[in-house]
């Protein structure tokens, strides 16, 4: 019988590679079927220009911000590779898949293998989530960054050390960069850090 290690490590690859596979059938139909999936409107279409400008060295635009500015970043990378729109959803599955790693951490340490597995499992099956890869959209990175978020609060509450709060500080920068409401709880962050 496997380890209490080992079976959480297999419980993790099992609900990620059924998640790669759904991922892949999910994006493979998308791609072969809707004509959307290739040619983005509304705020896909914004998103992916935007994108584009960013990976032409356009990095200063003449007026502020009117979204969250994490993920035409994370997309104008993807352009400045070379990448397609199908390369960012390629890469927004693997977004999909490290929010369902991240969620299995967390759980784990709080309750256990078994609620782990759940965690992550029902991450990989939610519609929603698995629906949005196949979009321009900014809610795959959004959710990644929360769950880092919550991630490194419960570390810090665990150990307060130095380093615990600057990852925490970090994990909340960078998700008010993909969801700037967050914004409204850095003033309570640093005050329950300090």
């Amino acid at each position: 019988a496997p380890s209490a290690g080992a079976s959480a490590w297999l419980g993790l690859a099992a609900v990620l590679v059924l998640g790669a596979v759904l991922q892949a059938l999910f994006l493979a139909h998308e791609w072969s079927t809707n004509p959307f999936a290739r040619a983005p409107l509304n705020d896909g279409r914004v998103y992916w220009s935007w994108a584009g400008d960013l990976a032409a060295g356009h990095w200063i635009g003449g007026s502020p911000y009117f979204s969250a500015p994490l993920y035409p970043h994370v997309a104008a990378i993807v352009r400045a590779c070379g990448g397609d729109l199908l390369a960012l959803y390629v890469v927004q599955a693997l977004v999909h898949l490290a929010t369902a790693a991240l969620l299995f951490r967390v759980a784990h340490a709080r309750a256990g293998t078994t609620a782990a597995v759940i965690a992550a499992l029902a991450w990989v099956l939610l519609d929603d989530a698995g629906y949005a890869t196949a979009r321009v959209l900014n809610g795959g990175v959004q959710c990644l960054t929360a769950v880092w978020l919550l991630d490194r609060a419960l570390a810090l509450q665990e150990r307060r050390t130095t380093p615990a709060a600057g990852l925490f500080g970090l994990a909340l920068g960078v998700a008010t960069l993909a969801n700037p409401v967050l914004l409204a709880c850095v003033p309570l962050a640093a005050a329950w850090c300090a």
